[in-house]
């Protein structure tokens, strides 16, 4: 990573490295029948429909250095990540699993994996949570993950 790499950039990278994942195009179209989306951002005026997913919405929250308001010393970045999925099982006694929530943590972890293979960008996964509930077919979640500069690396 260069060093006056901005978050923004940083963010352009990952996006970049993402949508173009021969791993993940593959795996979205063997599951779900399409590729996957990549969004810088998100509009919650004008939120994903189901036909937009599987998707992974990039955000961050940002920690600068002092001398240099662009050059960031660290920054956590939320990977969003969401499917649509319909499958769900039902025992004789009328238990009911959703099974979205497995499939969901399936896509996250490949999303995950595959973030951390991002040539030139430390990335350090905090943690994943499943949002629920889940508006059904839609499932969701949350990577958080940390960037470093090339500062905190030394």
């Amino acid at each position: 990573m260069e060093d006056e790499m901005t978050v923004t950039e940083a963010l352009r990278k990952i996006k970049e490295a993402l949508q173009n994942d021969d791993e993940l195009i593959d795996y979205c179209l063997r599951r779900y029948g399409r590729r996957h989306r990549v969004y810088l951002g998100l509009d919650l005026n004008a939120p994903p429909e189901a036909a937009d997913y599987p998707l992974i919405a990039i955000g961050y929250r940002s920690s600068y250095a002092e001398r240099n308001l662009r050059r960031f010393v660290s920054s956590t970045v939320t990977l969003f990540v969401g499917i649509t999925y319909e499958g769900q099982e039902e025992d004789e006694h009328g238990n009911r699993e959703y099974t979205g929530v497995a499939e969901l943590e399936d896509f996250a972890a490949l999303v995950r994996d595959r973030v951390c293979q991002i040539e030139d960008l430390p990335i350090e996964v905090l943690g994943f949570e499943p949002d629920f509930p889940a508006p059904y077919p839609v499932w969701t979640g949350r990577i958080e993950v940390l960037l470093k500069s090339v500062e905190q690396r030394r």
